[in-house]
């Protein structure tokens, strides 16, 4: 199940430097396993990963678990000049402590990080249960959570994560510091498709999916980051979370959010 990446596919150039150096395997099975999981231990993530490889449901050893999660540790944190580790590079960041022996550290995803993972092959399980983990760490990821619930996996699947995955494929998605320049390529994308949804669906049941994402869309008031915190995070606890931990400093999420429900709005 892992390492089936559309990123290794994207012409002309990898998005992320670990993409193509020898750190690519274990980078890419830490990535997908903080994105299934949600926040995760290096242990945790390491059973994961090692019950994933394995051919049968034996119980993996405690030893392996310990080799691995040291590997986990290396990948995760930078090791020496030039050689920087997930949390460096911006996909990854510790989000607390577990209440475990030692209380290890906890890690989840940037929205970088979770905007990677979109570009990994996941089965419809995994891709709900990565969403959902993925939809407290922003904007983006909530709306794609609300989504998702008011309408169904596939209609999201669609409408906004397989013409993403086709800009991946094309290369026209770079997670570096050029990231904001294909937030109106995604967009605009995103938005041609839905157009497309309604034309082909106009006149049977799917009209009421159709008016729950417009209605998810349009709700545009004067301040509509204030708006669609709200909406994104209801809950206290989840916003002061999002706040604290998980808010991207860049603006990438904000500024993808925002493009994206105008585009859907005006479809």
């Amino acid at each position: 199940m892992i390492n089936n990446s559309l990123w290794e596919e994207m012409k002309p150039q990898k998005p992320a430097e670990f993409l193509h150096n020898k750190s690519r395997i274990l980078s890419t099975e830490i990535i997908t396993a903080i994105a299934i999981l949600g926040n995760a231990t290096s242990k945790q993530i390491s059973t994961f990963v090692l019950q994933d490889k394995s051919s049968t449901n034996a119980q993996v050893k405690p030893s392996e678990i310990r080799k691995y999660g040291n590997s986990v540790n290396n990948r995760l944190r930078s090791r020496s000049k030039g050689k920087f580790g997930l949390i460096d590079q911006g996909f990854v960041i510790a989000s607390g402590r577990s209440g475990t022996k030692n209380n290890p550290p906890i890690y989840a995803l940037t929205f970088r990080g979770c905007f990677l993972a979109l570009g990994f092959q996941m089965s419809d399980k995994h891709l709900r249960q990565f969403i959902k983990n993925s939809a407290k760490h922003g904007l983006f990821f909530s709306y794609l959570n609300i989504i998702t619930k008011e309408t169904s996996l596939a209609i999201a699947k669609k409408v906004f994560i397989d013409p993403i995955r086709k800009l991946i494929k094309k290369g026209m998605i770079q997670l570096d510091d050029d990231f904001k320049l294909s937030v109106h390529t995604i967009a605009g994308y995103c938005g041609n498709e839905f157009q497309k949804f309604i034309e082909n669906n106009m006149n049977n049941k799917i009209i009421s999916n159709i008016e729950s994402i417009k209605e998810l869309s349009l709700n545009q008031e004067i301040d509509w980051y204030e708006e669609g915190v709200k909406t994104c995070f209801p809950d206290e606890d989840a916003r002061k979370e999002y706040f604290t931990i998980y808010h991207d400093e860049k603006g990438e999420d904000d500024s993808l959010y925002y493009s994206l429900r105008k585009a859907v709005s005006l479809a």
